[in-house]
């Protein structure tokens, strides 16, 4: 697994890495949305680093508040069906309706409750959800724009309206300070930080690099990592942890049979019987487990069945305030896979694991 940097600020060279089937490389996150880089930047990136950009040019700060009106909350796409709730937000007609259906599931036997995801401002009844016209309009014609641009050729279009660029074809590539963006550039992710591994809780076999920022299993046991409080499974949790807010981050996928989410900082270090990882067999977690025909989503002890398309690179949304925990699938467009829905009281951690340690290369 990589987890892909997206740092917009790169002090004089920087030299990426290459190589992550043996495991996984975290690469860092942002704690909101997604950075905005200029072209002369995005036209140098290797594949590791695959940047999430805007449109050729620096938009207006008008013109970027209208976007962000126009992108459902739930599902962070442009508004397909548009509906407005009693309290004036906007959501998608499907994704607020399956929002409730699963509100209505976690409070079986109890009064249905309907609330609002943005302002959590409740409804008695269950709202008449009308297809909201002048917003469907405006959707449209913001569509129509980006369809008549043309995209820069060492680019696509993602299903977020944003780029990404292709970058180099070799795995490693130096970016000089002057192809960096400059400090001016707007950032919609100020309080970049990155991400590192916890050696204090890595499994004995997964071997950590220097910086802790990669991870990969090895045919015996890491040298000083033979005791301590760490886990049993093949799991390993981020230094980091994360509160109030909104927090983003990806995560490339090298092979099928891995696990990742978040944590309270209780969970388990022993393997429980029957499974292989610990992560959502408890109410203290939350994972999404990839194996080679479907994802299963875990949460106290349970497992949903996703049948979806196998995505390589994963995004991982996390509105702390609203108890929003949603996990994507990132190709030509951007892919809900599946949400969590819960009460958030203590600080999460990222976390990785390996289901099947069979399946994970010894050497890169």
């Amino acid at each position: 697994i990589c987890w892909r940097e997206m740092t917009p600020r790169l002090p004089g060279h920087r030299q990426c890495e290459e190589g992550a089937a043996a495991g996984c490389q975290l690469w860092g996150a942002w704690p909101g949305a997604l950075p905005r880089l200029g072209p002369a930047s995005a036209a140098l990136l290797p594949p590791p680093l695959q940047f999430l950009l805007p449109t050729g040019r620096m938009a207006s700060p008008i013109s970027q508040k209208l976007e962000e009106k126009l992108v459902c909350s739930i599902c962070l796409e442009l508004f397909r069906v548009p509906v407005t709730l009693p309290c004036g937000h906007n959501f998608c007609k499907r994704c607020i309706s399956e929002h409730w259906d699963k509100q209505g599931q976690a409070g079986a036997g109890k009064h249905p409750s309907y609330t609002c995801p943005e302002c959590r401002r409740g409804f008695e009844r269950c709202p008449e959800l009308e297809k909201n016209v002048t917003l469907y309009n405006v959707v449209e014609l913001a569509q129509d724009r980006e369809a008549q641009g043309s995209a820069p050729k060492n680019r696509r279009v993602t299903g977020l309206g944003r780029w990404e660029s292709k970058g180099c074809c070799d795995s490693s590539c130096v970016i000089p300070t002057s192809s960096a963006p400059s400090p001016s550039m707007p950032l919609l992710f100020p309080d970049h930080r990155n991400l590192t591994f916890d050696p204090e809780t890595a499994n004995k076999y997964l071997e950590l690099s220097k910086g802790a920022r990669r991870a990969k299993h090895g045919p015996s046991a890491v040298h000083g990592q033979e005791q301590g409080p760490r886990f049993e499974p093949w799991q390993v949790l981020c230094t980091q942890s994360y509160g109030p807010g909104h927090h983003y981050w990806e995560v490339r996928i090298s092979s099928h049979s891995v696990v990742l989410g978040v944590t309270y900082q209780g969970l388990p270090r022993e393997q429980q019987r029957g499974c292989r990882f610990n992560i959502g067999l408890d109410g203290g977690s939350w994972g999404l487990q990839v194996r080679e025909d479907c994802y299963l989503a875990w949460h106290k002890g349970q497992a949903k069945k996703i049948q979806e398309k196998l995505y390589k690179n994963l995004g991982v949304s996390l509105d702390y305030g609203k108890g929003l925990l949603s996990f994507y699938g990132l190709g030509e467009r951007t892919k809900l896979i599946h949400s969590f829905h819960s009460v958030f009281t203590e600080p999460l951690y990222p976390h990785f694991g390996v289901s099947h340690p069979s399946l994970v290369p010894a050497s890169s």
